[in-house]
């Protein structure tokens, strides 16, 4: 895809256990089979059941359910919370990657291939900064997640696809069009460089919608801008009518396109905030 930070996924996971969970996200990314369902009282998303080949509905598979990771500030640094239990990055990794080398194995034995694969949710205060939500979104990336969710407590979630690094992808032969959304720690939006105010950004994010190819959306906030400022934002960019993944983008439309929604929405930089969290 190109962009910043577009290939900060495979970097330094090529071999051994996350190089196989890598190919086993693009492979569920592909097929549109990234799990998700209705939120429970925790604020994670649970598996929803799916049919089988007579038709009943088998029930969720715990391994599938979203992994929840709730962060919050603690003396001015950032810190990752698995079930309410604080982990350092190294322990966050570690059992992010055993999670998912679970389902790739539970999967593969059953079916022989993977078919579906849980998305990582992500939680905290309306005040966490963007640097600890981007560190964690940097290494669970790394890890092989290739679906987020944002928020849930309170709202219906909103669910992203991140780039996969497809090897055998073709590029496509005309560039696309790039615009880019800051925003600012006091919760200030920028279209490419410009200052706008909410009305004019829907107005440029529903132009973009009705483009094909639509333009790839990239989006920075800064360090310190809030989470709630980036929910929002994420909610004025569906709003929109830009699909944010691709069981979205096939609902809207009854068709994915290579050349439309999640493969042309990312957030860049992610790479400056590998180091927040402890």
């Amino acid at each position: 895809m190109g962009g910043e930070g577009s290939g900060l996924l495979c970097e330094g996971a090529r071999g051994g256990v996350r190089g196989r969970l890598l190919g086993a996200a693009l492979l569920a990314l592909l097929t549109g089979s990234c799990s998700s369902g209705a939120n429970n009282g925790s604020g994670a998303q649970p598996a929803a059941g799916s049919k089988n080949s007579s038709g009943a509905v088998r029930a969720p598979d715990p391994l599938l359910a979203p992994f929840a990771v709730k962060l919050s500030v603690r003396d001015g640094a950032c810190v990752a919370a698995l079930e309410n239990e604080p982990v350092d990055r190294g322990t966050l990794v570690a059992r992010v990657t055993d999670r998912l080398d679970a389902v790739v194995r539970a999967q593969e034995q059953q079916y022989g291939e993977v078919r579906e694969f849980p998305a990582a949710q992500l939680l905290g205060g309306p005040d966490v900064p963007w640097r600890c939500v981007g560190g964690a979104i940097f290494h669970l990336h790394r890890t092989g997640f290739a679906q987020l969710l944002f928020g849930g407590t309170a709202t219906r979630p909103i669910r992203i696809d991140v780039p996969v690094e497809d090897p055998n992808a073709v590029p496509p032969p005309i560039p696309p069009q790039v615009n880019r959304i800051g925003i600012g720690p006091t919760g200030g939006v920028s279209w490419n460089g410009a200052p706008v105010t909410a009305e004019r950004l829907s107005m440029h994010l529903r132009a973009a919608a009705a483009m094909r190819p639509e333009p790839d959306l990239e989006i920075d906030p800064s360090p310190g801008a809030r989470l709630e400022a980036v929910i929002s934002l994420l909610g004025q960019v569906r709003d929109a009518g830009i699909a944010m993944s691709r069981s979205d983008q096939q609902t809207a439309t009854g068709t994915v396109y290579d050349d439309i929604g999640p493969w042309g929405l990312r957030f860049v930089g992610l790479e400056r905030y590998a180091g927040e969290l402890k």
